[in-house]
């Protein structure tokens, strides 16, 4: 999946924030940012989902963590491995393990 484009907007006044349009024609609004040196992309939402303005505040709160020291990308992995129940690993293993024999 190649991207077309990166449609930046100057005037939102929020470096990093683009609307990102793939080869395949879905647009997504999008924050790249650096933190602790690396170069990181969080995908707020589709276009058609989200507003413009429902990403630029999403952007500028992300960015404004990013200022204070915080890194929200790590904050959002471990919410998420943190929300998985033992039930939905165990289902998860089962659906890739689907030859395996129920107990």
């Amino acid at each position: 999946m190649g991207v077309i484009a990166k449609l930046l907007s100057p005037s939102s006044g929020l470096k990093g924030f683009a609307l990102r349009i793939t080869s395949s024609g879905v647009k997504s609004f999008i924050v790249e940012t650096r933190i602790s040196g690396k170069v990181k992309r969080v995908t707020l939402g589709k276009y058609g989902n989200l507003t413009v303005e429902e990403a630029r505040k999403q952007a500028k709160a992300l960015l404004g963590s990013v200022a204070r020291g915080d890194d929200p990308i790590a904050e959002m992995k471990t919410k998420k491995v943190h929300a998985m129940t033992l039930q939905q690993v165990l289902n998860d293993y089962l659906k890739a393990r689907k030859d395996l024999k129920p107990p």
